[in-house]
């Protein structure tokens, strides 16, 4: 259930470094996509933004039904800032605590891959198709597929926001995904129905030789 992929693997004449990297990766991702469709992994949990919070110490609790905000000092001391029904006001007690225990950060963030794209929207079809994933960096559709040990990957922009390009550009996205898991199949199938080489007969013996010959 594991594999390698090793840069040198996708290395070639014109080929930098990065897009090597970014190669192997597209690789790794598509083995996975296989092994889930095998059953042999499970799909990753998506949190539901609804019920999930970027202030630390503010979390949803299911049970209750309510936005618990407890913000720990140092692994230790905890300070509970109560529960709420509304969101919003969790987070607001949840920063108040923070910056009157001198949690607040004092050196500005790095600017990283991850805070770069932070503003970004993000959107999720109607009915989500395996393999086809919106890509926040790229703003784009992005459909993979695993044919035979090779990567294959496919990319759908859509020309703007609105639910019906958004909508047409996945559809397309997940057209061509069905195509390629069509040709897998097919292949699969081809690979079955080889002939394998049939063993020459051995001679047989005769068990009880004439003692005259």
């Amino acid at each position: 259930t594991h594999q390698c992929f090793a840069l040198k693997k996708f290395m070639g004449p014109g080929i930098s470094e990065a897009q090597a990297d970014a190669a192997a990766l597209e690789a790794a991702k598509a083995f996975r996509a296989e092994l889930v469709e095998k059953g042999i992994l499970s799909e990753p949990r998506q949190k539901d933004p609804n019920f999930t919070s970027e202030v630390p110490g503010v979390k949803w609790e299911k049970k209750s039904k309510k936005w618990r905000v407890e913000i720990t000092l140092k692994g230790r001391k905890r300070i509970c800032g109560g529960c709420f029904t509304d969101k919003a006001a969790a987070e607001a007690k949840g920063l108040e605590l923070r910056e009157k225990d001198g949690l607040q950060r004092q050196v500005k963030p790095v600017a990283t891959l991850a805070n770069r794209y932070a503003g970004l929207p993000v959107f999720h079809p109607k009915m989500p198709y395996r393999g086809v994933t919106w890509r926040k960096a790229e703003q784009q559709w992005h459909a993979t597929c695993l044919v035979g040990g090779v990567p294959r990957n496919f990319r759908v922009k859509p020309k703007d926001h609105s639910e019906v390009e958004l909508e047409r550009s996945f559809k397309r996205a997940v057209a061509w995904r069905k195509k390629q898991e069509k040709e897998r199949e097919n292949e699969r199938e081809k690979e079955g129905k080889a002939v394998k080489p049939k063993a020459k007969p051995r001679p047989i013996s005769d068990p009880c030789p004439d003692p005259s010959l």
